[in-house]
């Protein structure tokens, strides 16, 4: 019993982890809304450039819908860190490059950050 709980252990930290980020991607009403230019109706000051990446190595990847709503929430939870009431002018781009004959796309996305007066 004793030499297995190392291992046991490990397996309980493994899945514990796992579910913890599972529990951090779920939306909340407290994260700031992503609005078009049509939406803003009030005078806003710029709070901040927000821009979040993520790297996929050997992979060659084209924009997918998972990447879009990926970047969307990233944005919210950077934009909510920063205390802002919404996030404008959302863009989301994937660039495939290689380093020393490894491939991998790069997923960014940026965003501007702004409070309402």
């Amino acid at each position: 019993m004793r030499r297995y709980f190392p291992l046991i252990a490990l397996c309980c930290l493994i899945t514990a982890c796992t579910t913890l980020d599972k529990l951090n991607n779920n939306p909340t009403n407290a994260d700031p809304p992503i609005l078009s230019q049509e939406q803003l109706q009030r005078p806003f000051v710029k709070v901040g450039t927000l821009e979040v990446t993520r790297n996929f190595l050997w992979s060659m990847r084209q924009l997918e819908a998972a990447d879009l709503s990926w970047g969307f929430r990233a944005l919210q939870k950077e934009a909510y860190k920063l205390s802002a009431d919404a996030v404008i002018l959302p863009e989301i781009t994937a660039v495939t490059r290689s380093f020393a004959l490894v491939p991998y796309t790069e997923i960014r996305a940026r965003g501007i950050a702004i409070q309402f007066r």
